[in-house]
């Protein structure tokens, strides 16, 4: 089976990192602050440049970052109309599964951290993407949505989907994952999966 996402020699951090993500897979990079999953993230979906030539995607992908794509004096509506319109999609299901609704007339300055959050997740429903790329998805969320956002991740892989996201360390989920721990990129990293 054709990878949907893989690195092949990623030069990072003076290191050579190879690994794929296939349809159903689920590859969690922990590590501590610092450790580079954030750049690393970035890098695998071209944000930061150097891995033209060592990333192949097989399809289409989303990444979502820490406040990546939100303009502080939109509102809520006004964010998801924005990307549902982008990528040619609804963004109701959005709304019901991360409980915005009476959140859509708030700017996003006036939203805590774990409302920024599920808005942030909302971005994955507005379109058609195989491979979720996301920085830290369960950062600033309650036990409620996290229970929901992992049941979300197992529906996706169950499709066929991918995912490749961040964590501070290795939790319990409902849903089948990997994990790498990054750490000054120690030998283990490399390892294909």
């Amino acid at each position: 089976m054709t990878p949907l996402l893989c690195l092949d020699r990623l030069n990072f951090n003076h290191q050579k990192l190879s690994f794929s993500v296939r349809a159903g897979e689920s590859l969690c990079i922990g590590g501590e602050n610092g450790a580079g999953k954030t750049t690393l993230l970035r890098t695998i979906v071209g944000l930061k440049g150097g891995a033209e030539s060592a990333v192949m995607w097989h399809t289409s992908f989303c990444f979502v970052g820490h406040t990546d794509w939100q303009s502080l004096v939109l509102t809520v509506k006004e964010t998801l109309s924005f990307w549902a319109t982008y990528y040619k999609s609804g963004y109701e299901k959005a709304i019901e599964l991360f409980d915005l609704s009476s959140l859509l007339h708030k700017q996003i300055h006036q939203l805590s951290q774990g409302q920024k959050q599920r808005l942030a997740l909302a971005r994955l429903l507005c379109g058609a993407f195989t491979v979720w790329v996301i920085d830290e998805p369960f950062a600033h969320l309650d036990a409620s949505f996290t229970e929901k956002l992992s049941a979300l991740f197992k529906e996706h892989l169950e499709r066929g989907g991918a995912i490749l996201f961040s964590d501070h360390k290795k939790e319990k989920r409902s849903f089948p994952y990997a994990f790498e721990w990054l750490q000054d990129l120690s030998p283990s990293w490399y390892k294909k999966l």
